[in-house]
Order: structure tokens, then C-alpha cells, then sequence
């Protein structure tokens, strides 16, 4: 885990805001969001800004370390997630799913039926 964390830390050095990012882990990645600075955000093209939000990837098994963001629900891993097998002769290949009901389910449905991603 240290390691992955030297990774990450390598792959975006000098990119986004570092007081502003949050690790967690996924079933077999662990991820960081960072927020980009002011002079990134003037990179994106406007057409970017007015496109719809389409998806998110689902939630997070654990979210490990926060700063300088809200820990706002649909960031949050589900109260309590079901299994989906990939084969039936396999029980033990499987991935966990939001179970749609829990605060955080809810506020990832409402992120994903949300109309364009607005930045502010």
C-alpha cells in the first residue's frame, strides 16, 4: 500500500491541488481524487464544462485519507454491499455492489441522473 501511495504521489507531482485530494481504495486500485488549481481549470476547454455528467465509477470499498474536501455522502462506501459473481462455478470471484439503499447509494443515483457537470 506504501508503495502505491509513492506512485501516486510520483504520477501527479506537480499536477492539481495537494491540500485538496482524497485516497481510497477500490476493489483492486487505490485511487486519488485531487482537485485541479485555478491555472488547470483555465486549461479545460468551456465545451467540457457543458457536457453532461454521464457516470461514476460506484463507490469506494474505504476511503483512506481526506483533505480540503467535503466528505460528502456519494463519496462514501455503501453501508452494505452484495456480492456479483462473475461465474457461478466461482463463488469466490465476485465484486462488491451498491446495495441502492444507504445514504451514499442514494447520493451516487442522484449524481448520476444530475443533467451537465458544472465546475465551480
Amino acid at each position: 500500500m506504501r508503495h502505491a501511495r509513492r506512485l501516486l504521489d510520483q504520477v501527479l507531482d506537480g499536477a492539481g491541488n495537494r491540500s485538496r485530494e482524497r485516497v481510497f481504495r477500490m476493489c483492486i486500485t487505490l485511487c486519488m481524487h485531487r482537485a485541479v488549481r485555478e491555472d488547470e481549470l483555465a486549461q479545460i476547454p468551456s465545451w467540457w464544462h457543458q457536457a453532461d455528467a454521464v457516470d461514476i465509477a460506484g463507490g469506494p470499498l474505504e476511503v483512506l485519507e481526506s483533505c480540503g474536501v467535503p466528505d460528502v455522502p456519494s463519496a462514501m462506501p455503501c453501508y452494505s454491499p452484495g456480492r456479483r459473481t462473475f461465474d457461478r462455478n466461482r463463488p469466490d470471484l465476485w465484486i462488491p455492489v451498491d446495495c441502492g439503499v444507504c445514504p451514499p447509494c442514494i447520493a451516487r443515483k442522484a449524481v448520476r441522473t444530475r443533467g451537465p457537470l458544472v465546475v465551480s
